[in-house]
């Protein structure tokens, strides 16, 4: 194709790319009340228990529930790519300001184990972030009969999780960490600020310079 043909192609998008924005300010402005870009086949329940600061971004196909918890929204938030799930059950789900969260990732919190995702941290694609898990000591009764337990999770500021990643309950991750991707961060794994960790379980393996 030639440039022009290119040129001319680029700007017959332009108007439908444009409605297609505003549709989904449109779509949030009706749902929150607010300037809130939510984008299409995003599924949210529990709209009322949902807080939004400036700026945020809901930009495909994200599912979101909040029926019987609080989710809190700093300003500049973005869901991205597509299905993101938040699911916050008797639990808060906080994302501070400008945080990043890839598509297919995975943040839920339930029975009290809360959830803090710091400014500016970012959660490569297909992250797993939870903060409850089942009981399995006993031998004399099913896993999935077991006593669920739950601890809060805490990620600091300017925080990256590689792609991949799980994050379980009771895991805190300093400020300005970075944990490679496929790697495996519980409640044992001590990250220090500005350090790199890696693997399963995730161990240190460099320092931010």
């Amino acid at each position: 194709m030639s440039a022009i043909g290119k040129g001319i192609k680029l700007l017959a998008s332009e108007p439908f790319r444009l409605v297609s924005h505003l549709l989904c300010y449109l779509r949030g402005l009706a749902m929150f009340g607010k300037l809130v870009y939510v984008g299409p086949q995003t599924r949210i329940r529990g709209r009322k228990n949902i807080h939004f600061g400036k700026g945020v971004k809901i930009l495909y196909s994200a599912k979101i529930d909040a029926y019987n918890g609080k989710i809190f929204f700093g300003d500049n938030v973005t869901l991205g790519d597509r299905d993101v799930t938040l699911i916050a059950s008797q639990a808060i789900i906080k994302l501070f300001d400008q945080c990043y969260i890839s598509g297919y990732t995975h943040i839920a919190a339930y029975d009290g184990g809360d959830i803090e995702i710091g400014a500016d941290s970012m959660l490569g694609p297909n992250s797993l972030v939870i903060s409850q898990n089942h009981g399995f000591r006993r031998r004399d009764i099913l896993i999935r009969d077991q006593h669920m337990e739950a601890k809060s999770v805490v990620i600091g500021n300017d925080v990256w999780v590689g792609a991949y990643s799980a994050v379980l309950p009771g895991a805190s991750i300093s400020n300005g960490a970075v944990i490679g991707a496929h790697s495996v961060i519980t409640r044992k794994t001590r990250v220090e600020e500005f350090k790199v960790y890696g693997g399963n379980p995730a161990k240190l393996l460099a320092e931010r310079t």
